[in-house]
């Protein structure tokens, strides 16, 4: 990834995106779901949720998903 900051919503604070995707042997998923304000955009993005629940349960078939992929939405 190249250096970009960002601003996390949870906190309003600015990140560089590369402090965000630690190293730590998991596989980063980044989702960038663009507007989500818009109804229509929301139903696209549960839409891939549903999709990549079912493809990344594949891989993890003993573990839980959250402990082989990291998935950040990036609005």
């Amino acid at each position: 990834m190249i250096p970009q900051v960002l601003v996390r919503a949870t906190d309003g604070r600015p990140y560089n995106i590369q402090d965000l995707l630690p190293a730590d042997a998991r596989f980063k998923i980044l989702v960038f779901t663009g507007d989500t304000g818009n109804a229509e955009q929301m139903a696209k993005v549960h839409t891939l949720a549903t999709d990549l629940e079912v493809v990344l349960g594949k891989y993890t078939r003993r573990e839980k998903i959250e402990t082989v992929f990291d998935i950040f939405a990036i609005t």
